[in-house]
């Protein structure tokens, strides 16, 4: 979320710049940023509760992001919603409280005595989000998941949460564009390829934009061993 309002931001500066340039050539990019700043906007009205949710989630925004707008409604969107995840992932019962203990890292240790009142494993998924929102907001340039990896010890229920809701992808457009290339991969004149075939194809295509280098050797690995054969 914090994101689509900088998108935002630079499609609105973008179009008024076009706009104003007397070069006609710019009228056609002022009306293609046009286009994805309405498309935007439509994504941002209907955006979802799950969306607020993993804005929060976020070490690097937490609530903040929601201050501005003065709504009360963003707190007990995130209540609600951390409530029904810990109780679909049955967090709170007795049985699971030993099982998302882990080991805490040396380099938090001290962190771990500062934000901790009792062990972290017997309080409940609420109480944890209470102690996370009341925290520090994370450094801007590291990983979100990075985060939660490192400091699952302080929150081990709530890192459950963050989880589910951080690795759901923000659109379908990697999917979509898996599919569209496999249709290349396999046109109508090449149905006939096994589904082993096109996977190989698919990870070498995805491998070379990697790296070039490795993908060729495998490549080269699996010429050489059909020619074995």
């Amino acid at each position: 979320m914090p994101y689509f309002d900088e998108v935002l931001d630079c499609l609105e500066k973008n179009i008024s710049k076009f706009r104003s340039d007397t070069n006609e050539e710019y009228d056609s990019v002022a009306d293609g940023c046009q286009a994805a700043y309405d498309k935007c906007m439509r994504y941002f009205e209907v955006s979802s509760d799950l969306a607020v949710v993993a804005t929060v989630m976020d070490p690097r925004f937490k609530l903040k992001y929601y201050e501005s707008n003065d709504d009360a409604r963003y707190p007990e969107i995130v209540t609600t919603m951390v409530e029904n995840i810990a109780r679909k992932l049955k967090l709170d019962q007795d049985e699971n409280i030993t099982s998302t203990v882990q080991q805490p890292d040396a380099r938090y240790f001290v962190s771990f005595l500062q934000n901790s009142n009792c062990d972290p494993t017997a309080q409940t998924t609420m109480q944890q989000l209470q102690v996370y929102l009341a925290d520090s907001l994370a450094d801007r340039n590291i990983n979100p998941l990075v985060w939660w990896k490192l400091n699952a010890c302080l929150y081990p229920k709530l890192a459950e949460v963050a989880k589910v809701v951080l690795t759901i992808p923000a659109t379908s457009a990697a999917s979509e564009r898996l599919f569209s290339g496999a249709r290349l991969a396999m046109p109508w004149n090449r149905t006939r390829l096994s589904s082993s075939t096109l996977q190989a194809i698919m990870c070498l295509r995805y491998w070379l934009k990697l790296d070039p280098v490795a993908a060729l050797n495998f490549e080269e690995l699996c010429i050489a061993e059909e020619n074995d054969e």
